[in-house]
């Protein structure tokens, strides 16, 4: 009989056909296929599987990041996505995911990789929400090494990278200038992917949602009333600057941009008359141009 991995249904248990110390010598990546059918059935591991593991989990790294990510994330977008997480931290399979960091981590990351085993099941099985919940478990440094490490593609180490460097950040969003600013400078899809992931994070780690209740009210109040966000919002274009003679095309955008930051701030001013004066304006003086964003104190 072939050797190979198989559920066995009456007791739940994943197993091997034969010595899985065996089968792993032979095929390496079928430790991870064990998580993954972990993640999968919700089933537990055989106690050979479990100790053939912590034997030979060192021979994983004889096998390229590309097919041990493929296993990951089908483990975590899995029914059960927190027992395989479970089993990867439980098994010294941690340091494939995330380096030499494994063997150091601090305790805060300890504990929201268990908070994160416990309760990411209760998140909706989103491939890249779930990859940045799991990445938000380390400090930062550690967690962008371990990013480029899996070789993920050009978008996804991207939309992570996002999630490290600004998901704290939007919690700090608290008018609607900010929000407005934010997004553009970000773009809506980028927002609207952090804001979903902080609903998400505050599920699994039982957060207060005050803040996420905010953004949501502001930016909903935003689009209700028509408030400019982006530069196509403005009653003005690049055409319309050079073609007033109020600037060529290479000082146009920037100009635009201050615009921007003007109606971010007075919405009420997003009309043609009112933007081709403050763009005549600011192109003449460079020092209002400056101040634009300065609120003076009375």
């Amino acid at each position: 009989m072939k050797n190979e991995l198989i559920y066995e249904e009456e007791k739940k248990l994943i197993i091997a056909t034969g010595d899985p110390l065996v089968l792993f010598e032979e095929d390496p990546l079928s430790m991870m296929r064990a998580v993954r059918l972990v993640a999968e059935t919700g089933f537990g591991f055989h106690g050979k599987i479990y100790k053939a593991i912590l034997e030979k989990e060192n021979l994983l790294a004889t096998i390229s990041a590309d097919d041990i990510r493929e296993e990951f994330e089908r483990a975590i977008t899995a029914e059960y996505a927190g027992k395989g997480l479970k089993m990867i931290a439980g098994t010294g399979l941690l340091k494939y995911f995330i380096g030499e960091h494994a063997e150091k981590t601090a305790r805060w990351e300890a504990d929201l990789l268990d908070g994160l085993g416990e309760n990411i099941d209760k998140t909706k099985r989103i491939r890249l929400r779930r990859l940045a919940l799991f990445y938000l478990c380390f400090n930062k440094k550690e967690a962008l090494k371990a990013l480029s490490m899996m070789n993920y593609d050009a978008e996804t180490e991207d939309t992570i990278t996002d999630a490290l460097e600004l998901l704290d950040k939007i919690n700090f969003l608290a008018t609607t200038f900010e929000i407005k600013q934010f997004i553009a400078r970000h773009g809506f899809e980028r927002y609207e992917f952090l804001h979903n992931l902080s609903k998400a994070r505050r599920i699994v780690y039982d957060l207060d949602d005050a803040k996420i209740k905010s953004r949501h009210y502001l930016l909903e109040y935003i689009e209700g009333m028509g408030e400019p966000i982006l530069v196509e919002d403005l009653k003005i274009d690049k055409n319309d600057i050079v073609m007033n003679e109020i600037a060529g095309e290479d000082k146009a955008d920037e100009l635009l941009l201050m615009l921007l930051d003007l109606v971010h701030k007075e919405p009420g001013r997003n009309t043609k008359k009112e933007l081709l004066a403050y763009a005549e304006r600011y192109s003449k003086s460079p020092i209002q141009a400056a101040f634009r964003k300065v609120r003076w104190l009375r």
